[in-house]
């Protein structure tokens, strides 16, 4: 297959300005994958492995994380992750397929090399909120194109930029619940209404139920159920008034079920049956990976038994059950208005978002499934942060401790002196007596074991009332008066 010269020339092109502008800003390198990902046209030009913009900058990115330097981290979500491909692996050998290869690239892709990226590259979290402010400028284009039912032109199908649109709603009501300025509630809350409205007429539900369960999510963790139900106030009018301008085709077309009226709900069905039929050929480790190329897969859990068994089933149910539980944890140690608690959020309500969707439509499609993994790796570079955070602290606890130790030894050096200059007969009197030094220091107690009882009274009732940790300076004792006649070592 031969390429055309232009190609060449703007593929090298654009290569020289990815590296020349991000190799200084890994945040622009970082902003373009998570902001092309609703960009699905395959431009491949009739290659054997498709790909989009996205994967494209997904790979010029790569380097970008080995020649800075870092460290690859997966965090809490490693395990699962390569103990699903470890299960795919050993199906794909028992039962081989001619599409298993590009299957498992793909997964690695999404699995592997997106959120290692996304959790390893960043410096500081400002690094990741440009991707997040440019997703919601995409999303508003998507939305003019929905509305002029234009997407087609670009190569863009209706789930898929329901599936787009459904990501852009979650995360721009995450930015909203991190807004501080009124000036940007504003404008964040004029672009969820619009993005909503775009998302209602793509009639997809699949993306209407991710849309959903992504912002209940977010409000769980927030726990901000009853803003949600004031922002719901507003968008539900908006939403009957869309849904009366809609054509009754349309509106037959979205609240139909019935197979056999409707085409898509019936080859759904059949889908059904087809993963069912080929998971009771293996329950355990499934017909091998690379089922998926071969129908029309609209559910993620049944497609996941066909492939690779209850073990596969498993181990997948086991990657989100983690990324949730670790959310869940994080955002007990953040603040609300943390900068690192929105990636968090999004970490957890992009992932379910998404398997909602997949439950009811294709899962590993290009588009969603890029940023909804971005956001696991977003999450797991909080989950480092954090780290790093706790131990910075317990670092400075310990110094405070030291210094406290210190301050108390030099404290009681005050006391010993004091009491040696007061009463040269103590001094005298504790080198014959058995006193055990502290680090070379003689302790109040041991000096004061041959003072007279008053005295001793006396300085134990002013050690008592300055306490052992107060650091104020410790006065001396009391002067005899004069004119009592008493030289204050009697009673």
């Amino acid at each position: 297959m031969s390429i055309s010269p232009f190609i060449i020339l703007a593929g090298l092109t654009y290569v020289c300005l990815f590296y020349g502008l991000s190799w200084r800003r890994p945040w622009l390198a970082l902003a373009l994958v998570f902001a092309t990902s609703p960009l699905q046209n395959d431009l491949s030009s009739g290659a054997a492995a498709k790909f989009s913009l996205t994967e494209i900058n997904m790979m010029l990115t790569l380097p970008l994380l080995l020649l800075h330097g870092r460290r690859w981290r997966m965090g809490p979500v490693g395990i699962p992750i390569f103990l699903y491909l470890f299960v795919c692996l050993v199906s794909s050998l028992l039962s081989p397929r001619a599409t298993a290869f590009s299957s498992m690239l793909q997964m690695v892709l999404y699995l592997v090399v997106i959120v290692t990226v996304f959790g390893s590259l960043p410096r500081r979290p400002r690094d990741l909120m440009p991707a997040l402010y440019a997703l919601t400028w995409v999303g508003i284009l998507l939305t003019f194109l929905a509305l002029s039912q234009s997407y087609e032109r670009f190569g863009l199908n209706k789930n898929g930029v329901g599936a787009s649109l459904s990501v852009c709603i979650i995360v721009c009501c995450e930015l909203w619940f991190g807004a501080r300025e009124r000036r940007s509630k504003i404008a964040l809350s004029l672009a969820f209404l619009l993005i909503t409205i775009g998302l209602f007429s793509t009639l997809s539900r699949g993306a209407w139920l991710g849309a959903i369960i992504g912002l209940f999510v977010v409000c769980a963790i927030r726990r901000q159920f009853l803003l949600l139900g004031r922002a719901l106030i507003f968008a539900v009018p908006l939403v009957i008034v869309a849904w009366t301008l809609l054509p009754q085709k349309s509106k037959s077309y979205a609240t139909g079920f019935d197979a056999a009226k409707h085409e898509n709900i019936r080859l759904r069905y059949e889908s059904l049956d087809i993963a069912n039929r080929d998971f009771e050929q293996n329950p355990i480790l499934g017909i091998g990976v690379g089922l998926r190329k071969e129908y029309d897969a609209t559910n993620v859990a049944m497609l996941t038994l066909a492939e690779t068994g209850l073990l596969g089933l498993f181990t997948f149910a086991l990657i989100h059950g983690t990324v949730l539980l670790s959310a869940w944890k994080m955002q007990k140690r953040l603040k609300r208005d943390d900068p690192l608690f929105p990636f968090v959020a999004l970490g957890a309500a992009l992932i379910i978002s998404r398997l909602a969707h997949g439950m009811v439509d294709h899962y590993w499609t290009r588009g969603a499934i890029t940023s909804a993994w971005a956001a696991v790796g977003m999450s797991t570079y909080v989950h480092f942060a954090l780290r790093r955070r706790t131990r910075a602290e317990r670092r400075t606890r310990r110094a405070m401790i030291e210094m406290m130790q210190r301050r108390e030894m030099a404290q009681r050096i005050r006391l010993d002196s004091r009491l040696d200059g007061r009463y040269p007969q103590m001094a005298a009197f504790d080198a014959g007596t058995s006193g055990v030094p502290i680090s070379g220091i003689q302790t109040p107690a041991a000096l004061m074991s041959g003072a007279p009882s008053s005295t001793r009274l006396a300085a134990d009732a002013r050690i008592a009332r300055n306490g052992a940790g107060n650091f104020g300076s410790i006065q001396p004792f009391p002067r005899s008066n004069p004119h009592s006649g008493s030289t204050g070592d009697t009673l």
